[in-house]
């Protein structure tokens, strides 16, 4: 598949229903135009910069970093380009939905679409998902820069965002860091969520059932040879959860392989092992935080914490570790 560069600026005028039910894939992203949710889509200016310089890049979508010029206000943003065929629709519709639906400190900040719909073309390429830029990157990444940070507060900004989420009966489907960006908020390190792409509504008919974890964070129910149709839950989110805290708490290098080549590690957890505390390392990886993550990639679900919980213990042992 052709790798799609979106033209360097463009402008952009706010859509109306009729524009987006022109588009020949609209079915997946007209569904719950009527709701009072955020507006889709905006009037403004809005323009790549760094040189196409790749923020980061996905299965089916590239993103890169832009601006949005409105009133004479110069906003820093994210601009994700899907690429050209109906599941990536699929995948762009139900990210929309979920950002519409999202207004939390934890969330990434979505501002809105921009397209010129094109009523005899389903090129996806004019349809672009803008969100707000997260200088620090990948939460790895900053770290790697920073190696410093507090780290548990990044978590519970991560189960903060998860707790919002879950709260809304929505599983995020893809918790790994690689999803958990860095913004600054007058001078501090926030931890938002991100890429809603395999994100699931619970008990909406309409939200799809497509889930595609990378394997490391996949828990065992949704193994291959568990599940021909492994399900975004809130339970798999708690359990990614936990194999993200331990990359981000330990100051080690954990690698983990998320190619094909990564099954076998992967079905190493599966199987019912589990990192050991002795190869990792972090102050603030005490035994209190190891005991946590431990519950929370328990192989059954129903024994695993909910988010409630989670973000209690993770509140408490994040104070005490800035004691």
């Amino acid at each position: 598949m052709p790798t799609v560069i979106p033209s360097p600026s463009w402008s952009n005028a706010e859509l109306s229903a009729a524009d987006i039910a022109s588009l020949p894939y609209s079915k997946w992203i007209q569904e719950d135009l009527a709701r009072p949710l955020v507006a889709l889509s905006f009037k403004g200016k809005i323009r790549l910069t760094g040189h196409y310089v790749k923020l980061g890049k996905g299965s089916c979508s590239l993103v890169f970093p832009g601006e949005i010029i409105q009133a004479g206000q110069v906003h820093q943003v994210a601009v994700k380009v899907y690429q050209t065929d109906i599941a990536d629709a699929q995948m762009m519709a139900r990210e929309i939905k979920v950002l519409r639906m999202s207004r939390h400190p934890n969330i990434v900040y979505f501002h809105g679409v921009v397209a010129t719909p094109h009523p005899t073309s389903s090129d996806l390429s004019d349809f672009r998902i803008v969100t707000s830029l997260c200088e620090g990157g990948d939460i790895l990444s900053y770290l790697a820069r920073n190696q410093n940070a507090h780290r548990m507060s990044l978590i519970h900004d991560m189960v903060a965002g998860m707790s919002y989420l879950h709260g809304n009966n929505i599983a995020h489907g893809r918790i790994e860091p690689k999803k958990v960006l860095v913004r600054l908020v007058d001078g501090r390190a926030c931890a938002v969520l991100s890429s809603f792409a395999s994100a699931r509504i619970l008990g909406d008919i309409t939200s799809s059932d497509w889930y595609e974890g990378i394997y490391i964070y996949t828990p065992p129910e949704n193994a291959p040879s568990k599940s021909s149709t492994p399900l975004a839950t809130k339970e798999a989110d708690i359990y990614a959860f936990g194999f993200t805290a331990l990359k981000v708490l330990s100051t080690l290098e954990v690698t983990y392989s998320t190619d094909e080549a990564g099954a076998a590690t992967a079905a190493f957890f599966w199987a019912g092992n589990r990192p050991s505390r002795q190869a990792h390392a972090g102050p603030e990886l005490t035994l209190e935080v190891w005991q946590l993550i431990e519950e929370c990639w328990n192989a059954e679900p129903k024994n695993r914490p909910i988010v409630e919980e989670v973000i209690a213990r993770v509140a408490g042992l994040a104070n005490k570790n800035c004691i």
